[in-house]
C-alpha cells in the first residue's frame, strides 16, 4: 500500500470511506487508501521499507493531521527519509509508457543508502485545510530539466505531495557535484539536507 494502512486507520474515521480517482481508472470508494504499487518486492516492503514506515509514524502522523511541531535534527532525517520513499515508490505505480521521473539509479541507491540521494532537497510545510477531508492526497511528479534554484537549468527531477496536511516538495538534480539552494518560501522548511 502505498499509503501505509496505518496513515488510513489513524486518519480516516469509523464511518467514513475515501472516494479514489486515479487517470486511467473508473472512482471507487474504499474504507482505505487503497492505493498499491505492484513493482516493490515482498521482502523490502516487509523489511527495510516498513522499517522506515514504523521509524517515522510517531513523527509524521501528526504532521498530517496538522499538528504543528518541533521535529530535532534526527527527527527530521527520519521524515526526509520517509517523504522520499513515499515519493519514489509512487512513481513505480506510473503506467507503463508514461516517462519516469527517477531513473533506475536513485532507487538503487536508495535502497542501499536508505535516505534521500545528495543533489535532492527535501523540504516540508503544513497546508490549511478548513472543510476538506481528513485525509486528502494529491501529487504532481515530473523530470526533465527544471530551473533549479541557484543552479540553473538542468537534468533533474521535482515532485509535489500532499498528504492531509503535510505538503512535501522534493527537486532534486541528476548531477551530484551541483549545490542547490532552497527557494525563497515560508510556508516551507528544508528538512534535508
Amino acid at each position: 500500500h502505498w499509503v501505509s494502512q496505518w496513515i488510513s486507520r489513524e486518519t480516516i474515521g469509523k464511518n467514513q470511506a475515501i472516494e479514489h480517482h486515479v487517470p486511467g481508472r473508473k472512482p471507487w470508494i474504499c474504507r482505505i487508501v487503497d492505493l498499491t504499487v505492484p513493482r516493490v518486492c515482498p521482502d523490502c516492503n516487509h523489511h527495510w521499507m516498513s522499517d522506515i514506515e514504523t521509524r517515522s509514524k510517531n513523527v509524521v502522523l501528526p504532521l498530517i493531521e496538522g499538528k504543528t511541531t518541533t521535529i530535532n535534527s534526527s527527527q527530521q532525517q527520519v521524515l526526509a527519509t520517509w517523504c522520499f520513499l513515499k515519493l519514489i515508490t509512487l512513481e513505480l505505480g506510473r503506467p507503463d509508457g508514461e516517462p519516469a521521473t527517477y531513473p533506475p539509479a536513485i532507487y538503487q541507491g536508495f535502497r542501499v543508502h536508505k535516505c534521500p540521494p545528495s543533489g535532492c532537497l527535501v523540504t516540508v510545510g503544513l497546508r490549511e485545510m478548513n472543510e476538506q477531508p481528513r485525509l486528502f492526497v494529491w501529487w504532481r511528479s515530473q523530470a526533465g530539466s527544471h530551473d533549479v534554484p541557484g543552479v540553473g537549468p538542468m537534468p533533474s527531477y521535482r515532485t509535489a505531495l500532499t498528504i492531509g496536511h503535510l505538503v512535501i516538495d522534493v527537486i532534486g538534480v541528476l548531477n551530484p557535484w551541483a549545490k542547490l539552494e532552497t527557494e525563497p518560501d515560508d510556508r516551507l522548511v528544508q528538512i534535508w539536507p
